[in-house]
């Protein structure tokens, strides 16, 4: 069974993968067939088969042989372990469903920003709307949730007018952060733990790319990270 359920996640690997492509180029992600953006050629079954085919390929186009990024395969392999982890927490339910959306619609929004330094809105209210759900599902308190979402992302708008060094995409992250916390405690956590791996990614930046303290960098990875922590813990 943990077989199928990663091999699942590959799947969904794959299309999210896809889809990120597709909508910076803003491009069809549903009915269009998939094709190797160097050489043109519409893609067989058997090159699109989740981490086997860019193996069997060796990381390269079949037509063209043009190298495929290693991204592909990394989304793939992360999805499926997004999928094998909700599994094993939540077992064959609504909330394994919940969460693996959540941690996959999370990561997408880490590399979107990662790689473009944008957070798409529709991203984050399908993330609120999962979260929301969850809680009503296990009977939590939703307005104690809401509460901390809309204090934690007031905290981010008054750090970016500020400061000047995030976007609004940011506050969004930022509310949805709040809505994985349980208590005040929680929030701190998730605040801290935001901000502290943001700063020592900076600090790595500064020392091995000598980068100046100006240099911008996407912020919604670090929150991502704390709220995967708050989910651990």
């Amino acid at each position: 069974m943990y077989f199928l359920i990663f091999i699942l996640g590959t799947c969904f690997g794959s299309f999210f993968n896809l889809f990120f492509t597709r909508r910076e180029i803003k491009e069809d992600f549903i009915f269009k067939a998939s094709y190797c953006l160097n050489c043109n050629k519409k893609l067989k079954f058997w090159n699109m088969i989740p981490i086997y085919s860019y193996i069997k390929l060796k990381g390269r186009c079949a037509y063209c042989k043009t190298k495929l990024p290693l991204d592909l395969l990394i989304f793939e392999i992360i999805y499926g372990l997004i999928f094998l982890v909700s599994f094993f927490f939540y077992g064959l339910s609504v909330n394994f469903i919940i969460r693996a959306l959540e941690l996959s619609i999370l990561f997408l929004v880490s590399y979107c920003d990662f790689k473009t330094t944008y957070i798409y809105s529709m991203d984050i209210i399908f993330l609120i709307i999962l979260q929301i759900l969850f809680i009503i599902l296990n009977h939590g308190e939703l307005l104690q949730s809401l509460k901390f979402a809309l204090i934690i992302s007031f905290i981010f708008l008054i750090i970016i007018i500020l400061t000047r060094q995030m976007g609004l995409g940011d506050m969004q992250l930022a509310f949805v952060s709040g809505l994985f916390a349980n208590s005040y405690m929680d929030l701190l956590k998730i605040f801290t733990l935001s901000f502290v791996s943001g700063a020592i990614f900076a600090i790595f930046l500064i020392i091995f790319y000598k980068k100046g303290l100006k240099t911008q960098m996407p912020f919604g990875p670090f929150i991502a990270i704390a709220i995967l922590f708050q989910l651990m813990m």
